[in-house]
């Protein structure tokens, strides 16, 4: 009996590779490759064998579509499931890819896993509660393939340096021991309306922390907008709402946006005045009431906004008029 169960299990393994190899072989080549937005129209498991083939093989700007793409579905992942299963799919298909005998691809696949990393970092702030479960249930899958794959000679470097970075945005303690990959549509949109949990909040905060401790501009800006997307909830955190550590971390949030606010890079200035507005409170108030006569349109234009989120008033582009206000209200 146990001889014949391993005779199963050995069938059925070569019927898979069998099978396998049949897709690899009808796949046409493209030549030139089609668009992340043409492939996108494409069957998801489809789009990404195309893509992992290309990949593999070498083909002309198969990793710059393959990025693409990545980051498309990325941006849509609260929408249909299609978006979902690709990048279950790719995500699979570039961990198989880290064991390639041939180091530039394993290189282009460690390249494109390190950017759904980063790009899904960067939409972790949303307050869409579908889109986060997914993002972070992706995340989780990926952990999971890195751990599995991190015993093999060719892939451990890769793994290793992907689990790091990983580690820098979200902390080893939220992924568990198993493995949970929810891609239940309805069970996710069920989480709509719940509340985002006092250990997703720190998470976010910290993230947003350590991109404004970064020396890159754009690390900084998307740390701002990031949030800007928070909004109130870094209040909320400031007053210890959710906690010690939350706390901690939107005090340092909040102080580093007010130092932003002044700093000399305009798209910094911009981007910070953004994130005081949404997320209120008068901490900032006088030093936005200064920025009604900055040098650059769009951080005056921001500014206004940002005073009258702020504030329920509408004194527009009069400096002493709200200057008044603030006098009013102090």
């Amino acid at each position: 009996m146990i001889l014949q169960d391993k005779v199963e299990i050995l069938l059925n393994k070569t019927l898979q590779l069998l099978t396998l190899a049949a897709l690899l072989i009808s796949t046409p080549s493209f030549g030139d490759l089609p668009s992340a937005r043409e492939l996108s129209a494409e069957p998801p498991s489809r789009a990404v064998l195309l893509l992992s083939r290309a990949l593999g093989i070498g083909e002309a700007g198969a990793e710059e579509v393959y990025r693409e793409s990545i980051i498309l579905h990325l941006g849509s992942i609260g929408g249909g499931k299609s978006h979902l299963e690709f990048l279950s799919g790719a995500i699979d298909r570039l961990i198989g890819l880290l064991s390639n005998e041939d180091i530039t691809v394993r290189n282009r696949a460690e390249s494109l896993l390190e950017a759904l990393i980063t790009e899904s970092s960067k939409n972790l702030a949303t307050q869409e509660q579908v889109r986060r479960g997914r993002i972070f249930n992706i995340l989780k899958r990926l952990r999971g393939w890195l751990v599995e794959v991190g015993d093999n000679a060719l892939a451990e470097h890769s793994a290793k340096r992907l689990m790091v970075l990983m580690d820098g945005y979200l902390p080893p303690s939220i992924y568990g021991e198993e493995i949970v990959f929810e891609d239940d549509e309805e069970t996710l949109t069920e989480m709509v309306d719940v509340p985002a949990d006092p250990g997703e909040i720190s998470i976010l905060l910290g993230i947003i922390t350590r991109g404004f401790s970064d020396k890159s501009s754009e690390v900084k800006i998307s740390s701002l907008k990031m949030a800007a997307n928070l909004g109130s909830v870094v209040v909320e955190a400031a007053r210890g709402q959710f906690g010690t550590q939350p706390r901690k971390k939107s005090e340092f949030v909040l102080s580093a946006v007010s130092r932003l606010i002044k700093d000399n890079n305009p798209e910094i200035r911009y981007n910070a005045v953004r994130a005081a507005g949404e997320i209120g409170g008068m901490d900032n108030a006088s030093e936005l009431v200064n920025l009604l006569e900055d040098r650059e349109e769009a951080v005056r234009n921001a500014a206004v906004v940002a005073l009258e989120k702020i504030s329920g008033a509408d004194f527009g582009y009069e400096p002493e008029r709200w200057r008044g206000w603030l006098q009013e209200v102090q």
